[in-house]
């Protein structure tokens, strides 16, 4: 969970360095990029949702917001090879719980997790 943590950490760090910019740099400046950055993240979303066929988890729970950038990291490191054995009860565990809701894991329902 500490390589997790660090990354999270990390990346919170340098999106505070570049809000801290922006936020010093001319007003036209900053709101441009600020719109360029908040489109481009929503329409990042939505294409990822799409693609795994399921609406956002926050759209019934607020609270998954605070959630998503861990969830990201750990998709991340487990994609690169981290504790196998994690991922395999974490994947196992989600599919027990998709099953207990009711919820198809097939792609292109657009239900939400």
């Amino acid at each position: 969970m500490i390589p997790f943590g660090l990354t999270i950490a990390t990346i919170i760090a340098l999106m505070l360095w570049g809000a801290e910019y922006l936020s010093q740099a001319a007003l036209g400046f900053g709101l441009g990029w600020f719109l360029v950055l908040f489109v481009a993240g929503w329409a990042l979303q939505l294409r990822g949702h799409v693609y795994e066929g399921r609406k956002p988890a926050l759209v019934d729970k607020l609270f998954q917001v605070f959630v998503a950038p861990i969830f990201l990291a750990a998709e991340v490191f487990f994609a690169l090879g981290y504790k196998p054995a994690l991922h395999e009860e974490v994947q196992r565990r989600a599919l027990q719980l998709r099953a207990q809701a009711g919820v198809a894991s097939a792609a292109g329902s657009l239900k939400s997790a």
